[in-house]
């Protein structure tokens, strides 16, 4: 396994970082025109690939322990070592609350990328951290209390029988004007072949900073 490693200074001041599949130059670019025709009908949509954010798929978002960031790492190095590249697929997009997302399909090998990822570092995550409200106004009560107990145990409601893969094309409080948006695009099925997993600094709206990595694994 090809290893480019780095921490930057800024890690210690970052709060949460996105563990996340890196989806590839054709991937990117699709989602990067995804993205601009939102803009274009979209004024005051928050995510913009051109300039601040990166496309990707989240494997484990959360607020680890400022202490044990370079153990996490170190961990993640070990874990990727052994994981193989795979394929994934993009579906459909859709709009779900104040998101526009391009739907992965959720397959046998992304889910074990995500669990396992979750497995080798959850130790790490700051414990107790505390439960978005958004939960408390799910419908269901089996699923508002399984969120709430991964959220206290591993810091994410999105891990594991919740995990919902997918690439976040834009995000505004402005439901009308982002579902213009989204009505002004035609989001495609696609496949790409996972090459690397990444450590991103984590931005508004679930978002990954471009060019703030903290490390970059190549899977075998």
């Amino acid at each position: 396994m090809l290893l480019l490693f780095s921490i930057l200074l800024a890690m210690a001041n970052s709060k949460v970082i996105n563990i996340h599949v890196k989806v590839g130059k054709t991937l990117e670019n699709m989602a990067d025109e995804y993205n601009t025709g939102m803009r274009n009908i979209d004024k005051t949509l928050r995510i913009n690939f051109k300039t601040n954010h990166q496309p990707h798929i989240t494997l484990y978002m959360t607020d680890f322990k400022d202490d044990k960031i370079p153990d996490m790492i170190q961990k993640i190095k070990q874990t990727v070592s052994t994981m193989k590249k795979g394929k994934i697929s993009q579906a459909n997009g859709y709009r779900e609350g104040t998101y526009v997302m391009w739907n992965t399909s959720i397959e046998k090998y992304i889910k074990q990328l995500s669990n396992t990822i979750v497995d080798s570092t959850y130790q790490f995550a700051k414990p107790n951290q505390p439960v978005p409200g958004w939960i408390k106004d799910l419908p269901d009560p089996e699923q508002r209390r399984r969120k709430t107990e991964y959220v206290q145990k591993y810091g994410s409601p999105n891990v594991y029988e919740e995990f919902e893969p997918h690439i976040s094309l834009g995000c505004d409080t402005d439901k009308e004007a982002l579902e213009k948006g989204f009505q002004g695009i035609h989001v495609q099925e696609a496949e790409f072949e996972s090459f690397a997993i990444a450590l991103g600094t984590a931005g508004e709206c679930g978002t990954v900073m471009r060019g703030l990595d903290m490390g970059y694994f190549y899977l075998k």
